[in-house]
This record gives structure tokens, sequence and C-alpha cells, in this order.
């Protein structure tokens, strides 16, 4: 597992019940098969939820991790926006050299991660890199 360094500000931690309630947001929306949703034509939840953030002009969220095996100590970043500069700086440590090292290099390791070689996410959804590969 690689760690960023993080000197954003998020002010969505939907990780606790609390901090989902405050903002008008369901577990169930967020755990949703996106994919299922996606195949069937309809929006998902959790892309509602993100659509509801990212027009309030909020630059990301922390949620719990829904991947098997994930326990309550275990949450993602997601990011809508970012970049070298502040309030949205994104530094990633990466000693080991393990991430990808270029926009391109992301699209082939999120493609082939996701079992969907050839179909890169949706940015508008706030599905993999967003604005862009945060810089090393």
């Amino acid at each position: 597992m690689e760690k960023l360094k993080l000197p954003v500000d998020i002010q969505f931690d939907l990780r606790t019940e609390g901090g989902r309630s405050k903002h008008g947001v369901k577990l169930d929306d967020l755990a949703c098969a996106w994919l299922t949703f996606q195949l069937a034509g309809k929006e998902a939840p959790s892309w509602q939820v993100a659509d509801r953030l990212k027009a309030a002009c909020h630059a990301g969220i922390i949620v719990p991790s829904f991947v098997p095996g994930a326990t309550a100590a275990n949450s993602n970043l997601v990011l809508w926006k970012w970049g070298s500069k502040r309030p949205h700086r994104v530094q990633v440590y990466d000693p080991s050299g393990r991430l990808p090292k270029n926009q391109l290099s992301w699209h082939k390791a999120v493609s082939t991660f996701s079992g969907l070689r050839g179909k890169a996410p949706s940015p508008r959804r706030g599905e993999g890199w967003g604005e862009g590969a945060p810089s090393r």
C-alpha cells in the first residue's frame, strides 16, 4: 500500500455516521455497486453524492473502503480537484517507486486493476485521476 502526503483541506469526512448525517449522505449510497448502475444506464447514488459535493466546490471526500476484506480502519480519499499548489496540493510519497510515473501509466494501472482495460475512469464522476495525476 502506498501513502500520500496530503496538505489538502477535506471538509467531508464520511467515514462515520455523524459525518454522513451532517452532510445528508447514507452509507448505502456510498456502498452502492456503481458499475451495476452504469451498465444499466443509471446514475449511481454515490455519483449523485459526488455531483452534489463537487457542485458546492469541494475538492474531495474521505469515505470508508468497501473493498472485500476492508475493516473500519480502512478508508479512501476521493479527490476531484488536485494539483501542485494549495489549496488542492497533493504530493505523492512513493519511496518504493511502485506507483505509475505519468498520466498514461496511471490510465494503464487503473484500467488493468479494474478489469476494464481500455476504458478510462470518468473524471466527471470523480473516478480515477480527476484533473491530472498527482505530481511526484
